[in-house]
């Protein structure tokens, strides 16, 4: 096993360890097989048909309604805007036409290596559902697949037989971060594979970094951390404890002062004029379900309450307005002349 990198000046102590980074090509799970694989298949882009009908399924796919329920994929943003996510709070989108480009951009390199790594044999299932309703917690891994008999990791009592795939494509800057400099995953990256684990029992995965621009890749394989899976419980019942209670969680710091992600939140407006932490809110939203006659996901209206706290500093705030009003107009009435009694004769 490879010595764990040194980590970032900023990161946690307890996200320091990553397991396996930058270890000898025998220890890999898809690099060695996909290298192989590309060597012989020079021939271009073409797949069976058994393979292509299952690209053009996800084609086709519609994105799953994110109301009610978390993501898996959301681990170490901010809990608070999860939970307005959750509720289906009004937001205002903060993407330009061409960051929805780069998210479509990322479709595509996905599904180029799911089908690439479903020929090779190297993924036995892509898109794989992950459904855990007490939280409730969705989310699909981008794939699945058999670790070798002969790999050093292969386990069968410790349920070390299969492992979950991530690909992220990555910028020039993430790319010198991870890979050049020796730091290995974003950490927000290892927390969503610990909260794949935390769903599915799986011990190991391996992450795949490709450049956006190179095309080039470097792979990661990662083990189950104690101390990594002890944050994700952590977060999981803030969210958890959220949903039941129907209580908001404290802002982050930085948006108390509207500085560093606030700026970027889609709930940023709602977020600053309920925050007080443990606010009541009322979840009012459903997730849309996708019509069999038509296959088309049905339209579903979405109300949004307004927080109880909201609505009574509202209502306490009106009842304040009319007392001072009908304190005005007493103090501006003019009163009546009184009558002067008539002299008797």
């Amino acid at each position: 096993m490879a010595t764990p990198t040194k980590p970032s000046k900023t990161a946690p102590a307890r996200l320091k360890k990553l397991v396996l980074n930058a270890q000898p090509q025998q220890g890999l799970l898809i690099t060695p097989r996909l290298d192989s694989y590309l060597l012989s298949h020079t021939d271009g882009f073409a797949f069976p048909p058994k393979i292509a009908e299952v690209g053009k399924a996800l084609l086709s796919d519609t994105p799953r309604n994110r109301v009610a329920s978390f993501s898996a994929s959301a681990r170490g943003r901010c809990i608070r805007e999860q939970v307005y996510q959750y509720i289906g709070a009004p937001g205002v989108s903060t993407f330009d036409q061409q960051t929805i480009n780069i998210f479509r951009d990322g479709h595509v390199r996905h599904l180029r290596w799911q089908l690439t790594l479903l020929h090779a044999g190297i993924l036995s299932n892509i898109e794989v559902k992950v459904n855990r309703p007490e939280i409730p917690l969705l989310g699909s891994l981008d794939g699945v697949g058999s670790i070798p008999l002969n790999h050093p990791l292969y386990d069968a009592s410790k349920r070390r037989v299969e492992f979950g795939w991530e690909l992220k494509g990555v910028n020039n800057y993430t790319w010198r971060t991870a890979v050049q400099y020796g730091k290995g995953p974003l950490e927000q990256h290892l927390l969503q594979v610990h909260s794949y684990m935390w769903a599915t029992g799986l011990e190991v995965f391996s992450i795949v970094y490709e450049h956006k621009e190179t095309n080039d890749w470097r792979e990661w394989v990662i083990t189950r951390d104690d101390k990594i899976m002890q944050l994700v419980r952590m977060e999981l019942t803030a969210l958890q404890n959220a949903a039941s209670k129907k209580k908001l969680p404290p802002q982050l710091h930085a948006c108390e002062k509207q500085e560093g992600p606030f700026a970027r939140c889609p709930y940023k407006d709602v977020c600053h004029k309920n925050a007080k932490e443990g606010t009541t809110w009322v979840k009012v939203a459903v997730p849309a379900r996708s019509s069999k006659s038509s296959g088309q996901p049905s339209k579903v209206k979405v109300r949004v309450k307004v927080p109880q706290s909201y609505k009574e500093r509202k209502q306490q705030t009106e009842t304040a307005k009319e007392a001072a009003a009908a304190k005005r107009r007493v103090a501006t009435k003019v009163p009546k002349p009184k009558r002067q009694p008539k002299p008797r004769p």
